[in-house]
């Protein structure tokens, strides 16, 4: 009689065990939000930038391009020489397809599109 209440005892402590150890295995499976791999940027392409070049100041500069996701747009001026700042000129919210956003420059610049994405 030993012999079966051994097996039923170490079928049953298995049994536990295994009950303990799933709830801990399916909480370490969760995600973090945050964590992995980093989301793939949308496409942007410009198509145009009007007032090129720029033959006086202060000037209205507008880039057209189109946006494969919805992004918010920043327009910024770097005034030379590049290791100054950037200096953002404009910013708006797109939805994907066709943009265009304007903005003012003041002094001979280089112009640049930044897209934030995700949630904004």
């Amino acid at each position: 009689m030993r012999n079966p209440v051994r097996k039923f005892m170490g079928v049953a402590l298995m049994a536990v065990l295994g009950a303990i150890a799933l709830p801990i295995a399916v909480a370490g499976a969760q995600e973090v939000p945050g964590e992995g791999p980093a989301p793939t940027p949308p496409s942007c392409v410009i198509n145009s930038v009007t007032r090129n070049p720029v033959t006086a100041f202060p000037s209205q500069v507008t880039v057209t391009g189109t946006v494969g996701a919805d992004v918010h747009l920043t327009l910024f001026a770097q005034t030379p020489p590049i290791t100054g700042a950037l200096t953002p000129i404009a910013e708006q919210d797109v939805v994907a397809g066709p943009f265009s956003i304007s903005g003012l420059v003041t002094a001979e610049s280089d112009i640049s599109v930044g897209t934030t994405f995700g949630s904004w």
